[in-house]
């Protein structure tokens, strides 16, 4: 267990930025359909890491919703990617690029091998993929971090990598949720219509709200 005063800095770190999470959750939606709480969700993750950016994520994600719930109430439940991408921005710049590319690889074949894969083109997909693809040489500029002398010039593509990296997991679980969770079924959205669902990824609502 950490020291009372670590404690006491862990706690205040996973306050504010839920505080934060919440405030963007609330503010109108990013380009119509995605709520700016996805702007918070990688430095989550950087700055407090992975467990504790998940936390201050799931604190952010359900007081967002509480807030200012959206109008189709499955859709208050996508929120759960917002913590799932501070997890994998943790994961990465704890080093631990694998955790993120596996969570990144369970989700796109758990989606690969259901039967909507078959009616869904891949290139819907195509953001997601670089995502995944943007770990790798997000994991090696990390590496590279560590030689003092260099750590500036890195520093900005760095962040940009994970920032991107994170946001894409975030994507892919709404994906994984609406087609292998079989969430479609409940707006009802007929399978035809997902593959537009799911690029541009939204489902509005009357209020702009969305997946």
């Amino acid at each position: 267990m950490p020291p009372r005063g670590r404690r006491s800095l862990y706690v205040a770190v996973v306050a504010v930025l839920a505080a934060l999470h919440i405030v963007l959750s609330y503010a109108p939606p990013l380009v119509g359909f995605r709520r700016m709480s996805i702007a918070i969700e990688p430095l989550e993750g950087i700055i407090a890491g992975p467990y504790l950016g998940f936390l201050s994520a799931v604190i952010g994600w359900i007081g967002g919703r509480f807030v200012r719930p959206d109008g189709i109430w499955i859709e208050n439940l996508f929120g759960i990617a917002e913590a799932i991408g501070a997890l994998g921005a943790g994961f990465l710049v704890t080093r631990k690029w694998y955790l993120t590319a596996g969570l990144y690889a369970f989700l796109l074949l758990g989606f690969l091998i259901h039967p909507l894969a078959g009616k869904i083109p891949l290139w819907t997909l195509w953001d997601t993929d670089l995502g995944l693809a943007a770990i790798f040489p997000a994991a090696f500029l990390l590496r590279r971090l560590s030689d003092v002398k260099s750590s500036a010039s890195y520093l900005v593509p760095v962040i940009a990598l994970v920032a991107f990296a994170s946001v894409e997991l975030d994507s892919m679980v709404r994906i994984f949720m609406l087609t292998v969770a079989g969430l479609y079924r409940v707006y009802p959205i007929p399978v035809d219509l997902l593959a537009g669902t799911i690029c541009p990824r939204r489902v509005s609502d009357s209020r702009g709200g969305g997946i």
